[in-house]
């Protein structure tokens, strides 16, 4: 059988999963860890590996059905009923976290970690991200478990956007008018004329609320410091100071 890239690439993908789930299952012993959660994280990396298997054996045997770029997905719509779960799912148990592998085991995590760092930089891997767009959905989970930053070659693609057109209106032969507005008009403010400024001091005989080393008393206050008016008065006429 002659070795395909891509089935070089699965082999090496396998690998890392075994080693990692090699390592996974000795360190979760030592540290106690909580045993259904460990069974979880060991059902996790076989559906991974599982599901990589059969992506390559379909690409290379030709029957890997891709997805039409140039068909936008259909808007799902409002008053549909939600999806109903008849079976509980198997990841629910999992931290969802990033890198939360590396924070549970991170002995079992560091040379996985750098092995699938150093794989996602091979050629073969984006030919097959370009071969195989479907890839990406289990490498990215993969990296998030290990604490990976995924490189460019595995970004999400855009998805097209799908806006839907209002529909329009009904064809009347009677032209619709305006509405009529059957408010009154506002009437404009009549002019101030002849108006002036007043200013009025008010003293401490307005101000006086209890006695003080100044003013002991309200009638003391108010006979030497009482209201006054400051303007107009004979310094300043009426007359000197425009209208407002």
């Amino acid at each position: 059988m002659l070795l395909t890239p891509t089935t070089a690439l699965a082999d090496a993908f396998f690998s890392i999963v075994e080693r990692l789930w090699n390592g996974i299952a000795a360190e979760a012993q030592e540290r106690r860890l909580y045993a259904p959660l460990t069974v979880a994280i060991g059902g996790r990396l076989q559906r991974l590996a599982d599901r990589f298997a059969s992506l390559v054996a379909r690409l290379n045997a030709g029957k890997l059905r891709l997805p039409d770029p140039a068909r936008p997905a259909l808007p799902r719509p409002a008053a549909a009923a939600p999806r109903t779960r008849w079976a509980p799912d198997a990841d629910s148990r999992l931290p969802g976290a990033f890198g939360w592998v590396q924070r549970l085991l991170p002995e079992s995590a560091v040379w996985p970690a750098t092995a699938v760092g150093l794989l996602l930089e091979q050629p073969e891997v984006a030919d097959l991200m370009a071969a195989a767009p479907q890839a990406g959905r289990i490498l990215r989970p993969l990296c998030h478990m290990l604490g990976i930053r995924p490189p460019p070659v595995l970004a999400v693609p855009p998805r097209p956007c799908v806006r839907e057109t209002p529909p329009e209106p009904p064809a009347s032969s009677e032209q619709e008018l305006p509405p009529v507005d059957t408010r009154e008009p506002l009437q404009p403010e009549p002019e101030r004329t002849g108006l002036r400024p007043t200013i009025v001091r008010v003293g401490a005989g307005e101000l006086w609320r209890y006695p003080t080393s100044v003013w002991p008393t309200r009638e003391i206050a108010q006979k030497y410091d009482a209201k006054i008016l400051v303007w107009p008065d004979e310094r300043w006429p009426a007359d000197d100071v425009p209208d407002t």
